[in-house]
């Protein structure tokens, strides 16, 4: 199945890579990179945002969140940091929501991605994903879900995506289906069709297996409802200890 909703969704959930990374640096450092970094998501500063993503990866960063907010010109940025993780570097919360207009139809998307910051000299240097999770809704009334797959897995393991209603569906009729895309379609925003079979149960639920190697897992989900269409995007770390 071919649709804006979730055909659009690559930008969205990708555009956070923009500014994903590992963070070992001084409290001072911190307090003024991050408010810099925010204000220049939020101002389409795209010179401030090459000066401070002065990585190997940043012109390709910066390319990336000026296609997104091409697509997303009324995009809301926050960057705040996250409860600190036992014996581990401090963790920032990169959110952005967004509203686009396509003829009769609103799409909403909401992207929150969990991150370390490496930094030397007031400048992201290297970056780490802690997690990642995209929700793009284009439905006439609030379809309100509960997303349960895990952050990180252990390799060759078997593991649950679910993703559930939180209502009663009544006599509505729910189709999904679910994808797994990998490293290169998502560096090039590629989502191939999604095959959407009927589902019962209020949601859906799949049983999956987790590769045998170290990496990334990136699922796609798509849900038609009768009332709209849901696509949810979700990076699983794959570790093996």
């Amino acid at each position: 199945m071919r649709n804006p909703l979730y055909l659009g969704l690559a930008s969205g959930f990708l555009a956070l890579n923009t500014v994903c990374g590992s963070l070992l640096v001084h409290s001072k450092e911190l307090s003024n990179l991050i408010p810099r970094l925010e204000k220049a998501l939020n101002k389409s500063d795209h010179s401030s945002l090459r000066t401070l993503l002065e990585s190997r990866n940043g012109l390709d960063q910066v390319r990336r969140y000026s296609n997104f907010m091409k697509k997303y010109p009324n995009a809301l940025w926050t960057v705040e940091q996250s409860i600190p993780r036992k014996d581990g570097p401090p963790t920032f919360q990169i959110a952005v929501t967004a509203i686009k207009e396509s003829g009769p139809h609103n799409y909403f998307l909401e992207s929150k991605q969990l991150v370390t910051f490496q930094a030397k000299d007031g400048k992201i240097i290297d970056q780490e994903l802690i997690s990642e999770q995209s929700i793009l809704k284009s439905s006439i009334k609030p379809l309100p879900i509960t997303i349960l797959i895990p952050d990180q897995v252990l390799t060759g393991s078997r593991y649950d995506i679910d993703i559930v209603f939180d209502e009663p569906l009544g006599g509505a009729l729910v189709a999904a289906g679910l994808i797994n895309i990998s490293p290169e379609q998502v560096k090039n925003q590629v989502i191939p069709p999604i095959v959407l079979s009927p589902m019962g149960g209020g949601g859906l639920f799949k049983s999956v297996k987790a590769p045998l190697k170290e990496g990334i897992q990136t699922w796609v989900a798509l849900l038609a409802h009768t009332d709209g269409l849901i696509s949810v995007t979700k990076k699983v770390k794959v570790v093996s200890d």
